[in-house]
C-alpha cells in the first residue's frame, strides 16, 4: 500500500504535522530538554524515550500499553541508525549532503523515502508501507540529527 503525506512545523515550534490529503492525520511533539517525544499517526500512538549518552538509542514505545516495540540504535559518526522492529532491521540514511532527503530500508529496497524544504518547515513523505511507527521514527531520527548538529554547532 503506497501512502503519501506532507508535514509541516514552524520554524521555531516542536511539533510536527503531519497531513494526508490536506487533512491532519497525525503528529510528532518533540518535547525539547526531555527526554521523550510524543507521535501519533492513524490513531496510533507511540512515545520515544531516548536512553544513553555516548552510545545514545531511543527506545520506541506502544503508548497504550505502554510495551517496548522497537529501538533506534544510532551510528552519530555517520548519522546513520539501525531501527530494530518486529524481527527486522531497517537502516536510516540521509541521500544527500544537505540532509534534506532521506530514507528507511530494509535490506537494499526503500521503504520510506523524506524529503523536506531546506529550513525543515515542511516536507513529503512517500512511503510504500501504511506501517505508521516507520513514517513517524523517518521524522523522529531526521530531527534527532538535526538537534545533534545544532548543539553542536552552539
Amino acid at each position: 500500500m503506497n501512502t503519501l503525506l506532507n508535514w509541516k512545523k514552524g520554524l521555531f515550534k516542536s511539533t510536527y504535522q503531519l497531513l494526508a490529503s490536506g487533512i491532519p492525520c497525525g503528529f510528532l511533539k518533540v518535547k525539547t530538554f526531555r527526554n521523550n517525544t510524543e507521535g501519533e499517526l492513524n490513531n496510533k500512538k507511540f512515545i520515544f524515550e531516548n536512553k544513553g549518552f555516548w552510545k545514545s538509542e531511543t527506545l520506541i514505545i506502544d503508548a497504550i500499553t505502554n510495551a517496548q516495540i522497537a529501538v533506534i540504535k544510532y551510528d552519530s559518526w555517520k548519522n546513520k541508525a539501525v531501527i530494530e522492529y518486529s524481527e527486522n532491521k531497517y537502516r536510516f540514511e540521509f541521500d544527500n549532503f544537505w540532509h534534506t532527503k532521506w530514507n528507511i530500508l530494509l535490506n537494499e529496497e526503500v521503504v520510506a523515502s523524506y524529503k523536506t524544504s531546506v529550513f525543515y518547515t515542511k516536507g513529503e513523505i512517500f512511503s510504500n508501507s501504511a506501517d505508521e511507527l516507520l513514517i513517524l521514527t523517518g521524522i523522529y531520527i531526521s530531527n534527532y540529527y538535526m538537534q545533534k548538529t545544532a548543539a553542536a554547532a552552539s
